[in-house]
């Protein structure tokens, strides 16, 4: 049994990081997946507007200081038409107009 797999499921118990937002209306965009799992997609937090990435199926619910370059790689990887704009100074998102 993988626990660290992002599925449907699990998005029902996690919350924001951020000590001063600790939201649960997180949202997931899907990149890739692989049957019932998430592979690589983008967790958005509605509360806060920050962005988190999902990566080879593993949630990277970090806090702002102890992100870095692993987030501007995993931007460079995503599709042209995703549809939200990832800030990578602030750690938040805006939609595509």
């Amino acid at each position: 049994m993988h626990l660290s797999l992002v599925r449907d499921e699990l998005m029902k118990i996690l919350q924001c990081p951020v000590v001063e937002c600790r939201s649960q209306e997180l949202e997931l965009v899907t990149v890739e997946r692989s049957q019932e799992e998430v592979v690589t997609g983008v967790i958005l937090c509605n509360s806060c507007k920050r962005w988190y990435p999902v990566i080879n199926t593993i949630p990277h619910l970090l806090p702002d200081l102890l992100r870095g370059v692993e987030d501007s790689q995993f931007v460079k990887k995503l599709p042209n038409d995703f549809p939200y704009i990832l800030n990578l100074s602030t750690h938040k998102f805006s939609k595509r107009e």
